[in-house]
């Protein structure tokens, strides 16, 4: 009797695993990270860039790459999911200020999911 509970214990837990990682490679496989262009934003103005997921996928998350690497010029002043249509995002879009008087460079990003 003690054995053949081992052994439910066991197979119970070798087909969680098994679909652990069947949903695991899922998830992953149906994730996909897109980039925008490279824009270039002027000394002491305001830039914009949005990452277009690929169709029929649907934004998570995102954000933007900067070539401030000190941080102390440009500022974030809006990331959040973009365009909306109905309650499905279909990208990420980034705004920001360069506040340097020299040109920036930014890139947004999205984290898809089909």
């Amino acid at each position: 009797m003690k054995n053949a509970i081992i052994s439910a214990v066991v197979a119970a837990l070798v087909a969680s695993s098994s679909t652990f990682a069947a949903t695991k490679h899922l998830f992953i496989e149906r994730t996909t990270v897109v980039r925008s262009a490279v824009t270039t934003v002027a000394p002491n103005a305001r830039g914009f860039a949005t990452a277009d997921c690929p169709s029929g996928a649907t934004a998570t998350g995102g954000g933007l790459t900067s070539s401030d690497i000190g941080g102390q010029s440009v500022t974030v002043t809006d990331s959040a999911p973009a365009p909306i249509t109905g309650q499905v995002s279909l990208g990420w879009a980034v705004a920001v200020q360069n506040s340097s008087d020299d040109t920036a460079e930014i890139q947004a990003y999205a984290v898809c999911v089909r």
